[in-house]
């Protein structure tokens, strides 16, 4: 009764897949702009560069010590957990700043 059968779980896999693709991909520019309103002063084609470069960094890392220790991967579940944490953590204590608003609303040209 607790097996899926052929049917099933492609449509439960398909249907993880989507979710997981809409709520991850739909934050992404969500932090861009968090990360353009930081850094204002600097034009948004670099923070965007820099930050797009980071994360391709980090997840290149992460491949390269895949092929090295891809025998036992339990410590990919921690590393996971980790991470989310790490960063609600980041996220939570981080007090962002409106610089290109308060000159687009209260600063006349």
């Amino acid at each position: 009764m607790g097996h899926c059968g052929p049917g099933e779980s492609n449509a439960i896999l398909y249907t993880s897949c989507i979710l997981v693709g809409i709520f991850i991909n739909s934050s992404v520019p969500i932090f861009f702009e968090l990360f353009i309103e930081t850094v204002y002063p600097v034009p948004e084609g670099i923070t965007c560069g820099v930050v797009t470069f980071l994360g391709n960094l980090v997840t290149g890392l992460l491949l390269f010590f895949l092929t090295f220790y891809c025998t036992d991967l339990s410590w990919l579940n921690w590393c996971l957990t980790g991470s989310c944490l790490f960063s609600l953590v980041l996220i939570l204590f981080f007090r962002e700043s409106y610089d290109r608003l308060y000159l687009d609303v209260f600063v006349s040209v």
